[in-house]
């Protein structure tokens, strides 16, 4: 879980736990477990081992996380000793990570369950005495136009010198819904020859269209099909602005959608709890792919979930498995989002 790294460490005194007591060793071998203090660089899940007969143990393999908990610090000075002390919980334990989100603009750690959640805000706020706040997890959303639609940009300005001069006529296409490394917005050129870093860059439609939520646009093409300049006010700031307006425009005229992630969860129970199991997919607005019995007493339903409705799913799925289920997923890509279920702006 953790950068590869070959340090030298002092060890200080070893000891063997005996009850309530604590026992000195003066050595210990492989399967012995002990207790050593005073390590500085070592971290869990690290092989400690002699200089001249080096050793190296096989890491485990860990579950991997799922509840996300997103916390923050009502203070400058809170939150930067809240991120120390979450990175430094992440070392020492490798079934944490910890995330942050730059659109969301939140930290995110994810933990196993409800009891490592407990157990981790309790030493936040007693032993390290931090003002920890729980908040909701946000999920990144994007935004797309729904039906072809023209829009025009014009950025005219004269405020003494140079001035500004753009103008964009564009047309904007929806595509279809593509992978997440190829969703986004596609610029081409028209026949004007000054809009070369528009039409190479494009600015980004979040930066001053009016959606309804301003988040980034993708799966659209932007065809510049005309516009004009001036041989003095023209520059590219300008047709930056005037592209934005353009789709400000576009988006004012046409129809937008809102795309929301989604994974692709492959959940494993007991078979005497698939109906429950299936009934609480279908209120996760989930797509069901498929369902299997391995006809030894278990069952494996594959779906495609909205990553907003999964944020509790692991407390949820305990409670509707009695602890037996267990389930992993992934990334698929974005779907549209229902009108009703949009939040607020």
């Amino acid at each position: 879980m953790h950068p590869d790294h070959d340090d030298e460490e002092r060890v200080g005194p070893i000891s063997a736990p005996a009850g309530l007591e604590f026992v000195t060793l003066r050595d210990a071998i492989a399967g012995e477990i002990v207790l050593v203090t005073r390590l500085t660089r070592a971290e869990t899940g690290d092989t400690l081992s002699a200089l001249d007969r080096p050793a190296l143990v096989e890491p485990w393999e860990l579950p991997t996380p799922l509840l996300p908990v997103a916390l923050t610090a009502p203070t400058r000075a809170d939150s930067d000793k809240l991120t120390a002390a979450l990175h430094r919980l992440s070392v020492e334990d490798a079934t944490i990570r910890l995330e942050r989100n730059a659109e969301t603009e939140q930290q995110v750690l994810w933990v196993m369950g409800q009891a490592q959640k407990d157990l981790i805000l309790s030493h936040l706020r007693d032993k390290l005495s931090l003002k920890v706040v729980e908040e909701d997890v946000r999920v990144p959303l994007r935004e797309t136009f729904l039906t072809p639609v023209k829009g025009l940009g014009r950025n005219v300005k004269q405020s003494g010198g140079h001035g500004q001069y753009a103008v964009c006529n564009v047309e904007v296409t929806p595509l279809g819904r593509g992978p997440a490394s190829s969703s986004s917005t596609r610029w081409w050129a028209g026949p004007c020859p000054r809009l070369h870093r528009l039409c190479r860059e494009g600015p980004h439609p979040a930066d001053g269209a009016r959606h309804p939520l301003r988040r980034p646009t993708v799966d659209i093409r932007v065809t510049l099909y005309d516009g004009k300049s001036h041989s003095v006010d023209s520059s590219d700031m300008a047709f930056q602005v005037s592209g934005q307006l353009a789709l400000r425009d576009a988006a004012e005229k046409g129809s937008v959608g809102v795309l929301e992630p989604v994974d692709r969860v492959k959940v494993r129970i007991a078979d005497s709890y698939l109906g429950a199991v299936l009934t609480d997919l279908g209120s996760r607005r989930a797509q069901v792919q498929g369902s299997d019995l391995d006809g030894v007493g278990h069952a494996t339903v594959e779906a495609l979930v909205p990553q907003i409705e999964l944020v509790s799913y692991p407390i949820d799925l305990r409670g509707l498995a009695q602890g037996t289920g267990s389930f992993s997923r992934e990334f698929s890509g974005y779907e549209l989002m229902p009108e009703e279920l949009w939040p607020a702006r």
